[in-house]
């Protein structure tokens, strides 16, 4: 679906209405007590879905509500809360299983209320490059042309931009991580990357008036994008991380014959934060 000069991938996906989501946290973690009993699907989780430990940390777990194939869970072992930031641990595990996929995959992060997050135990989810594989020319994210339009000229390394090509508020960082490479390394240091990158969207949501932080993570060999939140859902239309990518999934038809009305980049928009002041 062209929007924007994005080709936007949209997904009617009606196993989505029957995901349970899990908004608070078990008793005990010192954040809200859940109004009903919490079923935690990672402790323990179901042996047909696992695929490997990656570490003695995480596990790589098959997603049951895959919207795509080869759709994997990246789950802490222990108990974790999606509400901590990313650290070097979950980033070598969220990197070995991308460097797993032979085209590449996108690994993304739903962190706070705001964020389209669905259950309260620490995980990432990686879906396989390109999203588009009959109408794609590259292995990219569709959103990383946008991206890429906006960011600093080679050879700045890691640091932080925001690139106001992109239509909503964001931080992000280009970096260049291949098989054969020590992901130990890489990740300690994408993990101060990645907290400077929160810390910006901090910023950028307390200048739109939003208290409390909520983000998506977008992170593949080649880059990592944080976008801060205003709204979980534009009129019906949830949004995740996937969102950001440049693929929105909707939950029957009705929701699909709107993005086209209106048009994805829009609900992109709505969802996210503006942009505040001047380049």
């Amino acid at each position: 679906m062209p929007d924007a000069g994005v080709d936007f991938v949209v997904r009617v996906a009606t196993a989505l209405k029957s995901k349970p989501k899990g908004d608070t946290e078990p008793a005990g973690t010192g954040r809200d007590t859940p109004k009903k009993e919490f079923k935690n699907p990672f402790l323990p989780y179901e042996e047909d879905l696992w695929v490997a430990h990656l570490s003695p940390s995480h596990t790589l777990l098959l997603n049951k509500f895959n919207v795509v194939d080869h759709h994997t869970l990246v789950v802490t072992r222990d108990f974790q809360s999606q509400e901590d930031p990313l650290n070097a641990r979950d980033l070598e595990a969220a990197l070995r299983a991308i460097l797993s996929y032979p085209s590449g995959a996108l690994a993304f992060y739903n962190c706070g209320p705001f964020s389209g997050r669905s259950q309260p135990h620490k995980h990432l989810q990686v879906v396989p490059l390109p999203m588009n594989p009959s109408g794609s020319t590259t292995g990219e994210p569709p959103l990383r042309s946008l991206l890429e339009r906006g960011a600093p000229p080679a050879g700045e390394g890691s640091a932080p931009f925001s690139a106001r090509t992109v239509p909503f508020a964001h931080m992000a960082s280009l970096h260049s991580i291949r098989p054969g490479d020590d992901l130990s390394v890489a990740a300690a240091a994408l993990e101060g990357t990645c907290r400077q990158l929160q810390e910006g969207c901090g910023k950028l949501a307390r200048a739109a008036g939003v208290e409390r932080l909520s983000y998506n993570v977008l992170l593949t060999r080649d880059f990592v994008m944080y976008v801060p939140r205003g709204a979980e859902a534009f009129q019906g239309v949830s949004v995740n991380s996937l969102g950001f990518a440049g693929t929105l999934l909707v939950r029957a038809e009705e929701e699909l014959s709107f993005l086209e009305e209106i048009g994805c980049m829009t609900v992109l928009e709505r969802v996210g934060l503006p942009w505040q002041g001047e380049a």
